[in-house]
Order: C-alpha cells, then structure tokens, then sequence
C-alpha cells in the first residue's frame, strides 16, 4: 500500500478524532459518516491536500462538501 502525503495524514486523523468526539455526543450521525467519509478519501489521495487546496479543487474529494472544505482551508 502507498502511503499518502503527510499533511493528508494528519488531516486524516484529524477528522477520524472529530468523528469520535461528535459520535461521543451523540451528534447528527450524517454528520459523523461525512467526516469519517472525507478523512478515508483523504488519506487515499495520491496527491497532498495543500495542493488540492490550492487549486481550489477540495469539493472534487469525495465526501468534502463546502463545509469541509472551509475547515481544510483553516
């Protein structure tokens, strides 16, 4: 397996402990499944996400609405 860009990864887990924590509050579970979603189709880039940011392209991902994306940009 390859292993993707660092930045991908920590915004992986990032968004993995975000789940957790919105799971642990018992928050809207659609919200939840998205960003276990985007963290999953983040680490699976080949390509890091500072460049994807860059070119504007974060909606493209699977999963990273205009929402996520604003967090990313963050």
């Amino acid at each position: 397996m390859m292993s993707s860009p660092q930045h991908n990864q920590q915004l992986a887990t990032i968004f993995r402990s975000m789940a957790e924590r919105l799971a642990a509050q018992r928050a809207n579970p659609y919200r939840v499944r998205a960003y276990r979603k985007a963290a999953e189709n983040i680490e699976a880039l080949e390509e890091d996400i500072a460049d994807v940011a860059s070119r504007q392209a974060l909606e493209d991902i699977d999963g990273v609405g205009s929402d996520l994306a604003d967090k990313i940009e963050e």
